[in-house]
Order: structure tokens, then C-alpha cells, then sequence
């Protein structure tokens, strides 16, 4: 008996046990359904096994409840719904389909489902297993716009999901909500693999924008990978304006997202794992991409920058002529106790200032603030340490607790450890970052640090910096060096330097002052001056009249 409102492929014969070919009853059930007007439903079972594509005519409705089972040539689609004629309206669809075998992944004509042409449809995809192209939703010279799928278990797919806009059609304003996307570990493990794709296969469209995906989750199992194997959750050749909000970062390649083309203004936003400018691959001729996570929120805020040190190897300078060197606004430190020095040992490069043991920073005044970042400019792989030194209000250096909480606390990125010996083998201790970084260093002292002291140190390899600054999150802070600088921003030295090249104009300030002459011809040097390049220098003089 068939029900009025829809059929099933067993009212037409399907055997229905997931093993028969069903291709013919199935075939049968949608004829019947266009020409009466009904919808085609199939119930909870082992589901239909079909040997090639299943077109739905136009203006038939599918309820499935269990799958569809493709057993037909891996060089085609398994169901194709809408067509390049005319738009799939205003419809519900509940889908299910999976390959019997998963393909080999070497022909993208193998789709699990092919949507064509739909406008303001909802879309419920349960499953798509096994296939080249899970699901390709697709505008073929009209749009495929204002529709809502949403996604289930989309597994073991080359490309899981697949926005195609061809022969000028486009697909826009989209909800994309949840969504599995995964391979299990033994599945085509020396073939890339992706999430989701948005292209124009024939260039005829490069604006596909406005679609919004909600909480997709990638697990596409880049650590089962062999060779030169891939996998990159998101491939963008032709869109803009797009939005993927809130999504999972497990177990795919270094690069999350890669943008082709003139695709620009997409944003990204990972709710677990990471997401930072190191994921983003984008080789568009605008790259305007705009990505941030949950667990980089803060650090990613910022807040007032209240220091900034300017290009380290362009301001430093020796200070005793050719080894101890001094840099403008920043301190030296060879202990965590020891007195506030001007200059220490380290080497000056094109580049980059390297330090291994003396550490360079800066004091911060904490009595209101209590939330910094510190971003530096390094070399890769040799970021160094931070080392965060905490003093009370009467200017004592605090211990690793205050009342059982810990003085300094940082992120889950990045959490520093407390020990009175630095990486290097410098006696400088306090909160130290646990491994040598590129990255920013988020922290929060306790409430009743009023003052700290912040400073940069090699670690298992030297720091080779370039330049850093300090953020507070909370309010501005006043910050200093922690010695006299006389004029800051300006050399400290005792006398002019041996080594090294120098620009016409550079100053230093003599830190060594004395009188020096014959009686009524007194005088002091001031400092020293370079009028040629490299290195001439000359003395500046002062006369006291005595």
C-alpha cells in the first residue's frame, strides 16, 4: 500500500538489505513520485544499493533515513539533485548517501551528492562517505543562494566539501552549520585530502561570498600521512567575504587555509586548537585575510602598546669600543639581584643584537595594570626567553608565591615556570618562558606586584632580536630603563667606537665624565661624534672656564 504523501523504493520492489542492487526500484519510486506530486522516503533499514547516478526530477522531495549505498563506476556521482534548467525552490531534502568502497580519490567526477541551482532550500546532510567530492553544492549559470545545510558525518573524502560555480553561476549567501569533517587513519594515506573547497572551475565566477559556516569540525588525519600527502582544511581559489566561524583544529597540516586569486576579506575563526598567521597560506593578489582563535583571543587584543625599542641593531652601540655594547631605553642585567647596568657582552649583527647569558629589558610599574604581552622580532629558532622579575611596594624581589598563588601566571600557549638560574646559565632567575619562542608571551602578575622588571635572554640557543615591544591589556603603564640616560634615546659610552660601522651623525654620550686640561682651560668631553663613514669620529668638547 503506498501512503498518500510520499513512496518508498520498497513500494516498488527494492530489496532493501544493503547488498541487491536496488538501482531499479529506486529509479522507479522517483518517477512515480514526480508524476504524482509526492516525496520519496527512505525508512530506517539497511538502505538502497545503487550501481549508477540517481537523478531526482525536479520538484521531488527525499526523506532518508538511511543511505543510499553506491556501488557504480568511481568516475561518477552517486545523487544528483537540481539541474542548469531551472532552480530547485523553497524544498526540504534529509540525505544520505556513501560509497560501498572508498575511492581512490583520482577522478573529482566521483561526488557523493551534486546540488544544482537551489534557492532558500534547507538541507539536512546526515552522511557522505567515500567519494573523490563528498558533497559539491554548485551554481551552474544561476545561483546556488539562500539556503541552509546542515552537515552531519562528512568522512573519508578527497575533498569533503566543494562550493563550484561554473558557467557564470555563483554561490552566495549560504548557512553552512556543523559539520564532521574527518578520514580514518587507513584511508588513502598517501593522497591529500581537504575540507572545504570554493571554486570556479572555469573561471567564470571569482565571487562567490557571503557564506557562512558554523562550527565545522577537521580532523582530516594529516599524522597518518605519507610522502608529500596533505591535509589543508580550507581551499579558497575563487571567494570573498566569506565567514568560517568557531571551527576544530585537530591533526591537519601546518597550513589550515590557503586563498588563491583575487579571494580576499575571508575571515577565520577556530574555536579549538590554533589558528595564527604561521596556518594562513594566502598567495592572492589581495591578501586580506582576517583569522583569530579562542585560545590567542587575548594575546591577539593587545591592548596599549607602553613600550616599543625600536631596531635594536640600528640604535645599539659599543660602549667601551669594541665589546660591551649599549642600547638606548633598555637595561642590562647579568643577575637577578645585580645592579641595573648600561651595557654588556653581546654581538652585533647586520640584523639582529645577540645575547645568550646578559639579558636586555625594561622595569614596568604594575601598581595598575597586571596583564602584558611581550612581542618580539627574532630570527627563527632564536627567539629566546622572557624572564618576568617581580618586586612589592618597598622594592624587595618577590618569590615564586604570594598567599599560595603563583606570582606570574601565563597562558596554556605559553606557561612560565620560576627558578633563579636562567636558560642561558646566568644567575638571572624569576618567571621564565619554558622554551625557546618566536612568538608573544601573554602573563598576569599577582595583585600585589607593583613593579617588574621584563627582560629578554637567550635560552637553549642565543636570542638574536630585532626588536620588541610591551602591550598592557589593562591601562597604560609607565616604564623605564632604570638607569640615568642623560637624553634618552642616545648612545652611552667612554670612548668612541674601535669596531663595527657607523653612519655620519651618530652620538654618543660620554658616561665617564671628567675635567681634564691645564688650569683656566678646563674641559670635559662631552661625547664623540662620526662626521664620515665608517668610523671617523670626533671629540666634543665643553669648557668650564676653569
Amino acid at each position: 500500500m503506498i501512503n498518500p504523501n510520499f513512496v518508498t523504493p520498497q513500494n516498488f520492489g527494492a530489496l532493501y538489505d544493503g547488498a541487491a542492487d536496488d538501482t531499479t526500484p529506486v529509479n522507479k519510486a522517483l518517477q512515480f513520485a514526480a508524476v504524482n506530486q509526492m516525496s520519496v522516503y527512505f525508512p530506517p533499514g539497511k538502505g538502497a544499493v545503487v550501481s549508477q547516478a540517481i537523478t531526482v526530477p525536479s520538484g521531488v522531495r527525499l526523506i532518508m533515513d538511511a543511505p543510499l549505498i553506491y556501488k557504480g563506476d568511481n568516475t561518477q556521482p552517486c545523487l544528483l539533485i537540481g539541474n542548469a534548467i531551472e532552480s530547485t525552490t523553497m524544498m526540504d531534502y534529509k540525505l544520505n548517501v556513501r560509497n560501498a568502497q572508498v575511492s581512490d580519490w583520482s577522478n573529482e567526477g566521483n561526488i557523493g551528492i551534486i546540488l544544482t541551482n537551489f534557492i532558500s532550500c534547507n538541507i539536512d546532510i546526515v552522511g557522505i562517505d567515500g567519494f573523490t567530492i563528498g558533497l559539491q553544492a554548485k551554481g551552474n549559470s544561476k545561483g546556488f543562494s539562500f539556503n541552509k545545510l546542515t552537515l552531519g558525518q562528512i568522512m573519508n573524502n578527497k575533498i569533503a566539501l566543494d562550493l563550484s560555480a561554473v558557467r557564470s553561476g555563483w554561490v552566495n549567501e549560504n548557512l553552512f552549520e556543523n559539520g564532521r569533517f574527518g578520514c580514518w587513519s587507513q584511508v588513502n594515506t598517501n593522497a591529500s585530502r581537504y575540507g572545504i573547497r570554493i571554486i570556479s572551475p572555469d573561471n567564470s565566477y571569482f565571487y562567490n561570498n557571503n557564506n557562512v559556516f558554523i562550527k565545522p569540525s577537521f580532523e582530516l588525519g594529516q599524522s597518518y600521512l605519507t610522502g608529500n600527502a596533505e591535509a589543508v582544511p580550507l581551499l579558497i581559489y575563487h571567494g570573498e567575504q566569506n565567514k568560517f566561524q568557531d571551527m576544530r583544529n585537530e591533526d591537519n597540516n601546518t597550513t589550515f587555509v590557503r586563498v588563491f586569486n583575487s579571494s580576499s576579506n575571508n575571515v577565520f575563526n577556530v574555536g579549538y586548537g590554533e589558528l595564527n598567521g604561521s596556518n594562513i597560506d594566502d598567495r592572492s593578489r589581495y591578501p586580506v585575510s582576517v583569522y583569530s582563535s579562542r585560545k590567542s583571543k587575548l594575546i591577539n587584543t593587545k591592548g596599549n602598546m607602553i613600550f616599543l625599542s625600536g631596531p635594536l641593531n640600528k640604535i645599539a652601540c659599543y660602549y667601551n669600543g669594541n665589546s660591551l655594547v649599549n642600547i638606548p631605553r633598555v637595561n642590562v642585567a647579568t643577575s637577578r639581584t645585580s645592579t641595573v647596568l648600561k651595557s654588556g657582552a653581546m654581538t652585533l649583527a647586520n640584523e639582529y643584537v645577540e645575547l645568550i647569558q646578559p639579558a636586555i629589558g625594561v622595569f614596568i610599574n604594575t601598581s595598575k595594570a597586571k596583564r602584558f604581552i611581550v612581542q618580539k622580532d627574532t630570527i627563527a629558532g632564536y627567539g629566546g626567553r622572557v624572564i618576568v622579575i617581580c618586586y612589592d611596594a618597598n622594592g624587595n624581589i618577590l618569590g615564586s608565591t604570594i598567599q599560595n598563588e603563583a606570582t606570574v601566571k601565563g597562558s596554556s600557549n605559553a606557561e612560565p615556570y620560576f627558578n633563579t638560574t636562567a636558560p642561558g646559565g646566568g644567575a638571572i632567575g624569576g618567571y621564565i618562558t619554558g622554551n625557546d619562542s618566536n612568538k608573544d608571551f601573554y602573563f598576569r602578575v599577582h595583585s600585589d606586584v607593583t613593579m617588574i622588571r621584563v627582560l629578554l635572554s637567550g635560552g637553549t640557543q642565543p636570542l638574536r632580536i630585532k626588536s620588541f615591544c610591551i602591550y598592557s591589556i589593562d591601562c597604560t603603564a609607565a616604564v623605564w630603563s632604570g638607569y640615568e640616560e642623560i637624553i634618552p634615546g642616545v648612545n652611552l659610552g667612554t670612548q668612541p667606537p674601535t669596531a663595527g660601522q657607523w653612519d655620519k651623525g651618530r652620538m654618543i654620550l660620554n658616561d665617564n665624565l671628567s675635567l681634564l686640561g691645564n688650569d683656566g682651560s678646563k674641559y670635559v668631553v662631552e661625547g664623540w661624534q662620526c662626521i664620515q663613514a665608517p668610523n671617523q669620529w670626533i671629540e666634543k668638547r665643553s669648557y668650564t672656564g676653569l
